[in-house]
């Protein structure tokens, strides 16, 4: 008899922690291995994208064949271009094809670029490790070789602050910041909006709000009232989209392009099919939309790999329901901003946020012991909502799953 074929597509957080979580239920059962888990990544390595923001980011990595071995999935590296829903086979660019009984699509997001002229000749990104050391490389440079170099970074929202106050904490480069409204602060309670807004103060990063973006060339940028913008780096963080293997599905999308699912993951109409991380929209609260963020990525991975195991196993499915949201962003020689709840109200502020932000980023790498995998894995941690002050230590609750940024 032929095994059924649990296969996970993609190598970030969701993807990881789908496949782990697949392995754990196929292991409740008995683990005769009537059942196979492959985890189809792209890279061999787990990149630790909410840290790309940083400086050096070439080394902020995980091997995922230390995660793979330790549960007994396969780990296959390689593209896939297209999804054959109607026959459950996946379509590889070396022609190649992967053949599934259930499926969890986990390829997360890419950096948005607009159809704004010179965005692609001249604008940097930090979406992925290759693309952020670019970025740090080109800054490093004009740093060492400009006498006043300056550095647009265009997008307010937590990715283009970290990394504003980045760059003035390591490089000391004048920084502007540019958003089309008023940045993450817009999207804050009026006493986190303070707390942001006094951190790009105190890093002397210049805010611009209100104005759109309408061209970009090798000197700097014009904005959508003619205002001039001369500067040495331009980098762009304005918005993500999910990969586009969501438009390879019969399936309804949102505006970002991300893959509506329902209560359990399932991509409606494709009962076989889950989506977890970036390229699926689920409300896990009945209110609000998950965001593109790894605090969502690992819970939403985690049951979609146990649902998709459940599937083939012919156990019942588990919704997915979280009520909780956080967030924590990176301020730098300010701290960090740490809040609570869906209008991002401030828990903490200063060093002892940043102190939180850092064992987010310890906790967020994940072991590669079998014992450890199997517990973090568990379809409850997927769904705890505990609040900060029940929560031990941030360092070692895994309650604590990191927001945005």
């Amino acid at each position: 008899m032929t095994n059924k074929h649990i296969v996970i597509l993609g190598g970030g957080f969701a993807g990881v922690w789908a496949a782990v979580a697949a392995a754990r239920l196929r292991h409740e059962h008995g683990e005769d291995y009537a059942v196979d888990i492959t985890l189809v990544s792209k890279e061999p390595e787990l990149t630790l994208r909410p840290r790309l923001y940083e400086r050096n980011p070439a080394g902020i990595a995980a091997p995922l064949s230390g995660i793979t071995d330790a549960v007994d999935v396969k780990l296959a590296i390689g593209e896939v271009t297209g999804i054959d829903a109607g026959n459950s086979r996946l379509q590889l660019r070396d022609g190649g094809e992967v053949p599934f009984d259930s499926l969890v699509l986990a390829t997360g997001s890419q950096v948005y670029r607009p159809p704004i002229p010179g965005i692609s000749e001249y604008a940097y990104d930090v979406d992925t490790r290759a693309t952020a050391a670019e970025c740090w490389s080109a800054l490093e440079a004009v740093a060492a070789s400009e006498r006043d170099p300056v550095v647009a970074v265009i997008g307010g929202g937590l990715t283009g602050v970290e990394l504003a106050t980045e760059i003035r904490a390591q490089l000391d480069i004048r920084t502007v910041l540019i958003d089309s409204g008023m940045g993450i602060a817009g999207a804050m309670t009026p006493a986190a909006a303070d707390s942001v807004r006094a951190a790009l103060d105190a890093s002397n990063v210049v805010t611009c709000f209100g104005r759109r973006v309408m061209s970009i060339d090798a000197g700097g940028i014009t904005l959508s009232d003619g205002t001039r913008i001369d500067a040495s780096i331009v980098v762009w963080t304005a918005g993500m989209r999910a990969h586009p293997l969501s438009r390879c599905m019969d399936a309804s999308t949102d505006d970002l392009g991300r893959l509506l699912t329902d209560g359990y993951l399932v991509v409606p109409g494709h009962p076989n099919i889950f989506a977890a991380g970036d390229i699926g929209a689920s409300t896990p609260d009945g209110l609000h939309r998950a965001p593109m963020s790894c605090q969502y990525a690992i819970p939403t991975g985690i049951l979609a790999g146990h649902n998709a195991a459940a599937v083939v196993l012919e156990v019942p499915l588990i919704r997915f329901e979280r009520t909780d949201y956080v967030t924590c962003v990176d301020l730098g020689e300010s701290g960090a901003l740490f809040t609570q709840g869906w209008d991002r109200n401030v828990a903490l502020t200063g060093a002892e946020a940043k102190q939180v932000k850092q064992a987010i980023m310890q906790m967020i790498v994940p072991p590669t012991d079998r014992e450890a995998l199997f517990s973090r894995a568990a379809p409850a941690a997927a769904s705890r909502d505990v609040p900060l002050q029940q929560r031990e230590s941030p360092a070692t609750s895994q309650a604590v799953m990191p927001g945005e940024g």
